[in-house]
C-alpha cells in the first residue's frame, strides 16, 4: 500500500505528463478534479487552487513544480512564485490508502509589460476624414490595444491585435477639422499593461474639395482645340489639371481652361479641385474624347431659341478655329461668373 503512494509521489514529481497521459485504469483510488485555479496566463505571484474527490478520500497529495509531493486541502494557496511555467498536480487517497490518477495543471506568470506602437496615421499627415483608421503593432500578440485621442484620460475604444501582433482600429470618433494627436496602450494576456507610447500628431481636414466637369467637347471633336470648365460643389476655385498622363503630374490649370494644338487620337484630361489650405480632391474626375479633323464635321446645331449656343460650330465644310474656341472659352467665362453671381 505504502510502496503505491510512494510510486505515485514520484511519478507525479518527476514525471507529471506521464501521469497525466497515463489510462485511468492505471490506479484504482479516487478520482481528483481541480476545481479553481489560476488563468493560463497572469501577472500574479499567487496561486489558489480548490479541488475535490469524485468518490471518497481521507487525503490528498499535491505537488507545486519540484515542491512536494506534500499532505494538502483544498483550499491550497500558494506565494512567491517566480516568473515562468508553473505546474501543479494532485491526487486523493482513500481509507485502504489507495491513490487515484492525479489531476495536473500548467499556467505562466508573465511579469513584462508590452510595448506598442502606431504606424498609421503617419507623423502629420492629413487625413479625409472624421474617423480615420488607427493601425499599429505590439510585441505581445493578442494584447488589448486601448487607443486615445489628444488628451483624453478616457480610452476611445479598444481592439486585440492578431497573432503576428498587428492591429487596426476602426470606430466612430467624429473628430472635428483641425489639429489632434493619438497614443495607445497594450495590456497582454497576463494582464500587464505597458506604458503610452509616443503622440502622433496629425491634422483632419473632413472637408475635402470635390470636382466636376460643368463643360466638356464631345465625344468625337472635329477641332484641335478643346475648351473646358470645372466646378466644385465644395466652393473650390482652383484646379489641377493633367493630361494624357503627362511626366509633370498634375499643374494648375484655370476654372475655363483651354487645350490647343491637339494631335488627332484620343485625350484623356485629369483634373482636381483645390481648397484654399492646399488639399486636393483625392479622386480627380477624369473626360476621355477624340480628335478627328479628317473626317467631315457635323452639321452645327445652334441650339434651341433662347437656349446656349454649342460653342466651337463652324459652317459645314468648315473646321472650329482657334478663335472660335477662344470666344467659347470666353462665353463660358462670362456664363460661370453670371452663375455665381445670381
Amino acid at each position: 500500500m505504502r510502496t503505491r503512494i510512494a510510486l505515485m509521489m514520484l511519478m507525479v514529481a518527476f514525471c507529471p505528463a506521464v501521469v497525466m497521459a497515463a489510462p485511468d485504469s492505471l490506479l484504482a483510488g479516487p478520482e481528483t478534479r481541480i476545481d479553481t485555479k489560476p488563468p493560463e496566463q497572469t501577472n500574479q505571484t499567487t496561486a489558489r487552487f480548490e479541488f475535490s474527490a469524485l468518490s471518497a478520500a481521507t487525503s490528498f497529495r499535491c505537488t507545486v513544480d519540484t515542491d512536494g509531493p506534500f499532505g494538502c486541502r483544498s483550499p491550497l494557496s500558494y506565494g512567491n512564485l517566480k516568473a515562468g511555467t508553473h505546474n501543479f498536480c494532485v491526487f486523493a487517497v482513500d481509507s485502504s490508502g489507495q491513490a487515484g490518477n492525479p489531476a495536473c495543471y500548467s499556467w505562466t506568470i508573465e511579469m513584462t509589460p508590452p510595448t506598442v506602437a502606431i504606424s498609421v496615421p503617419s507623423s502629420g499627415e492629413v487625413v479625409h476624414t472624421a474617423d480615420p483608421s488607427i493601425q499599429g503593432t505590439t510585441n505581445e500578440p493578442s494584447s488589448t490595444i486601448n487607443v486615445f485621442i489628444d488628451d483624453n484620460a478616457q480610452s476611445a475604444g479598444s481592439v486585440v491585435a492578431d497573432a503576428a501582433g498587428n492591429w487596426t482600429f476602426n470606430k466612430p470618433l467624429g473628430l472635428s477639422d483641425g489639429d489632434h494627436s493619438v497614443s495607445a496602450t497594450a495590456m497582454d494576456p497576463a494582464g500587464n499593461v505597458g506604458t503610452r507610447s509616443a503622440k502622433i500628431s496629425f491634422r483632419v481636414n473632413a472637408n475635402i474639395s470635390d470636382t466636376t466637369i460643368a463643360e466638356h467637347p464631345q465625344q468625337v471633336h472635329s477641332s484641335r482645340h478643346s475648351v473646358f470648365e470645372f466646378g466644385s460643389p465644395t466652393g473650390a476655385t482652383r484646379f489641377e489639371c493633367q493630361l494624357d498622363n503627362a511626366a509633370a503630374g498634375f499643374t494648375d490649370c484655370d476654372q475655363v481652361a483651354l487645350f490647343k494644338n491637339l494631335s488627332d487620337g484620343s485625350h484623356t484630361l485629369k483634373v482636381r479641385a483645390k481648397d484654399s489650405a492646399g488639399n486636393v480632391d483625392p479622386t480627380p474626375v477624369e473626360f476621355t474624347w477624340t480628335v478627328d479633323t479628317q473626317s467631315p464635321p457635323a452639321t452645327c446645331n445652334p441650339g434651341e431659341p433662347g437656349g446656349e449656343p454649342q460653342g466651337g460650330c463652324a459652317s459645314s465644310g468648315g473646321q472650329p478655329t482657334l478663335v472660335l474656341s477662344l470666344l467659347g472659352g470666353l462665353f463660358l467665362v462670362l456664363t460661370a461668373r453670371r452663375r455665381r453671381s445670381s
